[in-house]
């Protein structure tokens, strides 16, 4: 395990000084403080007692939670992440992992925007709306999917999620529409994408 990095996390997660994790741990700062620098290891007693504690839910940040929480969900769901000129993927579901279309798709690749009809486009205007910076309460998106001769027709809700000062995601939950009722809900609406931006 890398104590050094993993310390530091945990510190800043739970916003603590070394000191108070000193104090958790029952050793010394200056000890903490070599364990996070990388000059000494834990023996296996405080090895054991760090995992232990790393590894309690109560441990984990938010957005550890969230993830957690898409991937065990059954439904059509994923996390993404802004990267300059697209999105990619942090987190899939079960649901989104079971569907036909999306079996290619694994965590850390980025949106296959080819393959969707104006799928750069909506990138795009995702991307410019500012759901990654707090500008925005949520995206609603309609598209359509053309993989190997088949067509599957999307809504999408996007909701931002911000984990610190300079990172947010998008949650993306999404359900498939059969033809005529996408036709019918994009003519009510006008558009594929509804953006719906704080006051």
């Amino acid at each position: 395990m890398e104590w050094a990095k993993q310390l530091r996390k945990y510190r800043s997660q739970e916003g603590i000084k070394q000191k108070e994790l000193a104090t958790r741990l029952g050793i010394s700062q200056a000890f903490v403080s070599r364990l996070e620098a990388g000059q000494s290891e834990p023996g296996e007693a405080l090895a054991t007692q760090i995992q232990s504690m790393l590894l309690d839910p109560a441990s984990r940040s938010v957005i550890e939670h969230i993830i957690n929480n898409v991937r065990r969900n059954p439904h059509v769901a994923g996390l993404l992440r802004a990267e300059t000129d697209q999105m990619r993927y942090i987190a899939l579901s079960k649901g989104l992992k079971a569907h036909p279309q999306f079996a290619p798709v694994r965590e850390g690749q980025t949106i296959r925007t080819e393959v969707a009809e104006s799928g750069n486009e909506l990138v795009s205007a995702v991307l410019a709306s500012g759901a990654f910076s707090g500008k925005v309460e949520m995206i609603d998106m309609l598209w359509v999917v053309n993989i190997d001769g088949a067509t599957n027709h999307w809504r999408g809700i996007f909701t931002p999620i911000q984990y610190d000062v300079q990172t947010w995601y998008l949650h993306c939950a999404m359900q498939q529409k059969d033809e005529d009722d996408y036709a019918a809900l994009h003519n009510r609406r006008g558009s594929s994408l509804l953006i719906k931006r704080y006051n």
